[in-house]
């Protein structure tokens, strides 16, 4: 008995390896941490975040009533404040989403998720930064 607790003490604690975002230098990142700060950028209808390679970051965007040229720079800001200076963002405004099964859009796709459909941006003309 522990600590006058008869109940077992808490094992190992372990969660889905799949649910963060790996950065170049090994160190990881919550994707909640990328949705929460695009989530407070205005007029930012709608978005996805694809890391295409360790160190490089798409993200396609659905502008709701702004400046195609404005919502891309205030999502860049957001996104410097959250990921290294390393890490190469590149931002592409479409008018639609590709959408998953059951119609839903995964909103961060880690690098084993994003390989395929990462490519398909390279052709839009995003601007890197």
């Amino acid at each position: 008995m522990a600590g006058g607790r008869s109940s077992p003490q808490l094992g190992v604690v372990s969660g889905r390896e799949a649910d963060v975002v790996g950065l170049p230098d090994g160190s990881t990142l919550a994707p909640y941490q990328l949705t929460m700060a695009l989530e407070a950028v205005a007029g930012l209808a709608q978005f996805q975040v694809m890391q295409a390679e360790r160190e490089l970051f798409r993200v396609l965007a659905i502008a709701d009533g702004v400046h195609a040229g404005a919502l891309e720079h205030d999502i860049l800001l957001a996104l410097r404040r959250e990921l290294p200076r390393s890490i190469r963002v590149e931002v592409a405004i479409v008018e639609r989403l590709e959408h998953g099964a059951r119609a839903k859009v995964r909103v961060v796709q880690q690098l084993s998720r994003a390989g395929n459909q990462a490519s398909a941006l390279a052709g839009t003309g995003a601007g890197s930064r």
